[in-house]
C-alpha cells in the first residue's frame, strides 16, 4: 500500500507505528509530521515528493526508529523547501534525530532547516562502507539554513557517512535577511567520513564547515564571507579535482589531491589579486606527490607581486600551471613569501 497525499492544503500524520511497505507520495500541497515514532510507514521507507509539493518535519523527529528516505525535487509550493524543518528546537533536543536515510533527487530542490536537519546519525557503518546514499543525477540541491526567529547558538546540516554516487552540485547557504542565528550556520561532517568526490560543494555567505571526519570532494568553491567555524584543524576537507576561492582568503582548512588524485587545480580566476593564506598557520596542503596546478583565468600576473601570499612556505608542495593558462605568464616559484610568476632566471628559496 502506498500512501498518497493530494490537494493543496496540510495532511499531519499523527498516529504512531505506522508499518505500510509502499512508501508515501506526496504530489502536492503540505505533508507534516505531528507524532515522533513511524509515522510514515515501515523503516526507512521512501518519501516521494513532487515538485511544487513539500514534507515538513516540523521538529517532530524520531530517536526510536529507522529514518525515511526522501526523492525530492523543486522548491515547495511557497518556496520555502521541497524538504524541510519549520519549527526550531533545543539542539541538545534534536541533534542525533533520525532525520534522512537516503537522498534522491528528480530535479533541481531546495532542503529548509531550522538548528539541525540532515542525514541520521542511526544508521550502521562499518569502516569502508557509507550510511548513506546521496544521488544528485545531475541535479543541485540547495541547503538553507533558517533561525525561525530564535538566538541559537548552533545551527548546522549534518552529513554523517554520505556516499554520492553520480554528479550534481550543492550549496550550502544562509536564509536571506535572517538575522536570527547568533553564529554563522554550518555544515557538519560528523561521526562518519562522507565521499563527496562526485559533487561540486559550494559555501556561500556566512556559512562554515565543521569536519570532524574528512569528507572528500570532488570541487570545492568556497564563497564565504566569515571565517571557518574548525574544532579539529587537524581534520580538513580533502578537495581531489578542484578549489575555487572566491575571496582572498583561505577560510577553512583544505587538502589538494589523494593518493590517486594528483593533479588538483587551486582556481585563482575569480580574486583580482593575490590569494592570501592566514599568517597563523598555513591552511592549504596537497596530497603527497601532488602538483597543484594554478588557474588564474584571464587575469594578467607580474613578477611584482605573489600569485599566492603566505608566512611559512607549504612543505613539499609543487605548483605548476593548469591547463591553458598562456606560456607567457612565465614560471612558478617558491619564495618565502609567496608564489611567484617570473621569467628569465631565478632563485628557488625554501
Amino acid at each position: 500500500m502506498t500512501l498518497v497525499k493530494d490537494g493543496r492544503g496540510t495532511f499531519r500524520a499523527a498516529k504512531a507505528g505506522q508499518s505500510y511497505v509502499g512508501g508515501t507520495v506526496v504530489s502536492n500541497g503540505l505533508a507534516k509530521s505531528g507524532v515522533g515514532f513511524a509515522p510514515w510507514g515501515s523503516a526507512k521507507s521512501l518519501v516521494t515528493v513532487a515538485d511544487g509539493a513539500a514534507f515538513d518535519w516540523a521538529a517532530v523527529h524520531s530517536l526510536e526508529s529507522s529514518p525515511y528516505s526522501f526523492a525530492i525535487e523543486g522548491d515547495g509550493p511557497d518556496g520555502a523547501g521541497a524538504l524541510l524543518n519549520s519549527v526550531a528546537m533545543h539542539v541538545n533536543g534534536c541533534w542525533q534525530s533520525n532525520c534522512i536515510g537516503d537522498l534522491y533527487l528528480n530535479g533541481d530542490a531546495t532542503i529548509s532547516a531550522c538548528v539541525v536537519f540532515g542525514f541520521t546519525l542511526y544508521e550502521t557503518y562499518t569502516s569502508g562502507s557509507y550510511r548513506h546514499t546521496l544521488a544528485l543525477n545531475d541535479h543541485t540541491l540547495s541547503i538553507v539554513m533558517r533561525s525561525n526567529n530564535r538566538t541559537i547558538s548552533q545551527q548546522f546540516f549534518a552529513f554523517r557517512g554520505v556516499q554520492a554516487i553520480n554528479e550534481g552540485k550543492i550549496v550550502f547557504s544562509r536564509a536571506a535577511g535572517d538575522a536570527g542565528i547568533t553564529n554563522a550556520p554550518y555544515a557538519s561532517f560528523y561521526s562518519a567520513t562522507s565521499d563527496l568526490s562526485r559533487v561540486t560543494f559550494e559555501l556561500k555567505g556566512d556559512t562554515s564547515a565543521n569536519v570532524e571526519q574528512a569528507p572528500t570532494i570532488g570541487t570545492f568553491i568556497d564563497n564565504r564571507s566569515v571565517s571557518g567555524y574548525d574544532l579539529y584543524p587537524d581534520r580538513p576537507v580533502v578537495v581531489i579535482d578542484s578549489f575555487k576561492p572566491m575571496t582572498t582568503n583561505l577560510l577553512g582548512t583544505v587538502t589538494l589531491g589523494d593518493a590517486t588524485h594528483l593533479s588538483p587545480v587551486l582556481d585563482l580566476s575569480a580574486l583580482d589579486g593575490p590569494f592570501v593564506l592566514p599568517a597563523s598557520e598555513l591552511t592549504l596542503g596537497a596530497a603527497d606527490g601532488a602538483t597543484v596546478r594554478v588557474d588564474v583565468g584571464a587575469r594578467k600576473v607580474t613578477s611584482k607581486a605573489p600569485i599566492i601570499s603566505w608566512t611559512t612556505p607549504p612543505d613539499n608542495v609543487s605548483f605548476a600551471w593548469a591547463d591553458g593558462v598562456s606560456t607567457s605568464m612565465g614560471s612558478l616559484v617558491v619564495k618565502e613569501d609567496g608564489l611567484y610568476a617570473v621569467t628569465g632566471l631565478y632563485i628557488i628559496i625554501r
